[in-house]
């Protein structure tokens, strides 16, 4: 599983442009890197005429990228934020009781 999860990651990375590829590495923000590289390639694909979709479509899915990205920022707020370690112990405590 562990090769495939690398074989993924390689395919992945070619999509890529060398200068897409030169921001991922030089940031220490990657997921909002590979977010704006994201919308990015979608507006200029759609400018070109390569998704044929409705403009209500289009706006939703831009609202659902915004939507991960918000989900991301919460997942990462709950990471960084400390527990204090009394509390952890209380809790550890009843959860034995």
């Amino acid at each position: 599983e562990g090769d495939e999860l690398e074989l993924n990651i390689e395919k992945y990375k070619m999509v890529l442009s060398e200068s897409e590829k030169k921001t991922l590495l030089d940031t220490n923000f990657k997921p909002y890197a590979m977010m704006a590289s994201i919308v990015d390639t979608w507006v200029k694909w759609s400018q070109k005429g390569g998704v044929s979709v409705t403009p209500p479509i289009q706006s939703r899915t831009y609202q659902i990228i915004s939507e991960a990205q918000l989900a991301f920022n919460g997942a990462q707020k709950i990471q960084t934020t400390p527990f204090p370690y009394p509390l952890m112990q209380v809790c550890g405590m009843l959860l034995h009781v």
